[in-house]
């Protein structure tokens, strides 16, 4: 019969510490997950070696004693603290939280971590325990779902629902800030023949090359999108008199009748604009779509290669740029 608090007594729980200890140092050597404790100060205690490798350490008893300002970037360690600040403090428990870290290469991935804090025997907190787990390849996929959701496969401008979504909200923004835009409704002419002639590849090149160009010619916080085919439509937030008009159109012009080299070809093409303006023409998007359809329809009529705008009554606007 053993007696309690005698040496034999003490040996064995020793044993069986060690013991623990042994498996716990196992675990985190071995483990993929990313692993670590800190105390109350922020400061690491174990982790991972897999977290000491993605930290670029050799052992993650290089990281003991640090905190995350001695090993990240500003910016995401500030934002680690900013979190971690509510478990250590307040003793909130955060599960799958999205965060981003850079690897040893410096390439940007995402990882969700779950963490909680820790307790004495008394129950004050003494630190923290995370786990995080790399979801990058989850994070690309859902980037590339979105990506086709969005936006036009071909050209990366916004797809037509999409780019009617946004509209709407630029409509609404525009609407409370008493702001006019200009709905630009651009259709490539002849195009078929380019298709017929070169071949589609050619096409694609053509219809790449001009999305490229339409976003150049407008602010980055305009709207750009292919509604399909050779037909583009942009959103900006301009004024919406002649001479506004007759700019941007000659602008259009110049670059998308600037030759696209192809396979040693040089291929041209030229455009029709119709354009309607908010409020004026409309206050939905469905009204400005139709209305700058409708005026591109009287520049087809009229010979291509113009562009014109009910808004200033039906005038239209002959190519006069010098390009």
């Amino acid at each position: 019969m053993k007696v309690l608090g005698s040496s034999e007594d003490w040996g064995g729980r020793i044993d069986e510490i060690e013991e623990v200890e042994k498996n716990f140092l196992f675990f985190l050597e071995h483990t993929s997950d990313y692993i670590y404790f800190k105390d109350a100060e922020h400061r690491f205690t174990y982790t991972s070696s897999s977290f000491a490798r993605i930290t670029g350490h050799d052992s993650w008893k290089e990281l003991v004693g640090k905190t995350d300002f001695d090993i990240f970037p500003r910016e995401h360690a500030e934002l680690y603290f900013a979190r971690e600040r509510a478990v250590i403090t307040d003793g909130q428990e955060l599960i799958s939280l999205e965060e981003p870290y850079y690897d040893p290469n410096g390439k940007l991935c995402w990882a969700s971590s779950s963490k909680r804090p820790i307790l004495d025997d008394n129950g004050n907190i003494v630190g923290l325990f995370g786990i995080s787990r790399d979801i990058t390849p989850i994070k690309k996929l859902e980037e590339q779902l979105i990506q086709q959701a969005h936006y036009d496969g071909l050209t990366k401008l916004l797809n037509r629902a999409f780019f009617q979504q946004q509209s709407e909200k630029y409509i609404e923004l525009a609407r409370r800030n008493h702001n006019e835009l200009a709905f630009f409704f651009i259709d490539l002419d002849d195009f078929k023949d380019i298709n017929d002639n070169f071949g589609h590849e050619a096409g694609d090149e053509v219809l790449r090359t001009v999305g490229e160009r339409l976003s150049k010619c407008f602010r980055e916080a305009d709207l750009v999108g292919r509604l399909g085919g050779d037909e583009f439509v942009v959103l900006a937030m301009t004024e919406c008199d002649v001479s506004s008009i007759q700019s941007m159109a000659d602008k259009l012009f110049c670059q998308i009748q600037e030759p696209i080299l192809y396979r040693n070809r040089s291929l041209t093409t030229n455009c029709s604009i119709g354009v309607s303006c908010f409020p004026d023409d409309g206050t939905r998007f469905s009204e400005l779509i139709r209305t700058a359809d409708h005026a591109l329809y009287r520049v087809k009529q009229s010979g291509k290669g113009n562009c014109c705008s009910l808004h200033a009554g039906g005038m239209i606007y002959p190519q006069n740029a010098e390009c």
